[in-house]
């Protein structure tokens, strides 16, 4: 019998929830785990594969014709092993199930740097009354945000900053494509600093492809302006490292958030640990309490798609790696 292998730990899962996954698993037989110890044996059955496969298990699913990543990225397979990119299996993501905690993310972090939060915080661990003029704090209506990648999470963030009284740029490989609610005007890669240069909020969501790979370079971080902050939930890997700390260090812009870093833990030596305009957090902007949930009723929708022979949704282009 044919297997769909979901790597999620059961414990996290309701009755009810493992009972739907089992109907719409028919006529295979679903396993739950992340124990190798309780699948391996079985691998050449496995013709599903859902949750946070590692390389290994996907080298031995030989069978294997669907995996079903609960991530939004696709980096963590593509990028680290870019020969999954040619092998005969459909892959699909779960874009979108982040929009809600992933914008209210960067607005904690945006929000946090424009009233100075982050001193304030510091400075009531060692019990200090720091005060701050009219130079140290801002208000974010009014200014202007350069989003990078303008997807499902870059469209709600866009019209957030919108309600907010903010004006949005975007950054998009498809200039021609529909303008998303929130965004005035729509820049190409090849225009990524004149768009950065405009902004006050540089905000990254763009995932890590080829063709995204250290997108961010020293030329663009020189293109802002010394007041700017630059704020990265997307992936470290879309920004040269060293330029940024290089323009945090020299002032060419004013400070920085970001939820993920070139190399993740970020390494206890790094420069960007120490530095008081920044704000590190490790790379959990799209955790919710509703995120197993969400990634679940992806899976169960497509596996009525994959049983129907109908196209499946959140299908990813594993040459272009989104």
């Amino acid at each position: 019998m044919s297997v769909v292998l979901l790597q999620q730990n059961i414990q996290h899962m309701d009755e009810d929830l493992i009972a739907r996954l089992e109907a719409a698993a028919q006529p295979r037989e679903l396993i739950v785990s992340t124990d190798p110890a309780e699948y391996m044996d079985r691998i050449e059955d496995v013709e599903i594969i859902a949750g946070h496969p590692s390389a290994e298990v996907l080298f031995a699913a030989e069978n294997c014709r669907w995996v079903q990543v609960f991530s939004a990225g696709a980096d963590a397979l593509l990028m680290k092993h870019p020969e999954a990119r040619d092998m005969d299996f459909q892959l699909t993501n779960v874009s979108g199930i982040h929009a809600i905690s992933i914008t209210e993310h960067i607005f904690s972090l945006l929000l946090t740097l424009a009233r100075s939060i982050h001193v304030a915080i510091r400075a009531q661990a060692d019990r200090d009354w720091v005060k701050h003029d009219h130079a140290d704090v801002q208000e974010v209506a009014g200014t202007t945000m350069c989003l990078i990648g303008v997807g499902s999470i870059g469209s709600r963030v866009a019209r957030t900053a919108h309600a907010m009284g903010m004006t949005v740029l975007g950054v998009r490989r498809h200039k021609g494509l529909d303008v998303p609610q929130g965004v005035s005007e729509v820049y190409g890669p090849d225009q990524l600093g004149e768009a950065m240069g405009r902004a006050d909020w540089v905000v990254c969501c763009a995932p890590h492809t080829p063709g995204t790979h250290e997108l961010v370079k020293e030329e663009h971080f020189r293109a802002m302006q010394p007041h700017a902050h630059f704020i990265n939930i997307g992936r470290g890997k879309v920004v040269v490292e060293p330029a940024l700390v290089r323009a945090l260090q020299e002032g060419w812009i004013k400070g920085a958030g970001l939820d993920v870093t070139y190399e993740e833990p970020l390494p206890t030596d790094s420069p960007l640990w120490d530095m008081g305009n920044v704000i590190v957090t490790s790379h959990y902007s799209g955790q919710s309490e509703s995120y197993g949930e969400r990634a679940t009723e992806v899976l169960l929708d497509n596996l009525v798609r994959f049983n129907e022979g109908r196209p499946l949704n959140n299908l990813v282009d594993k040459k272009l790696g989104y």
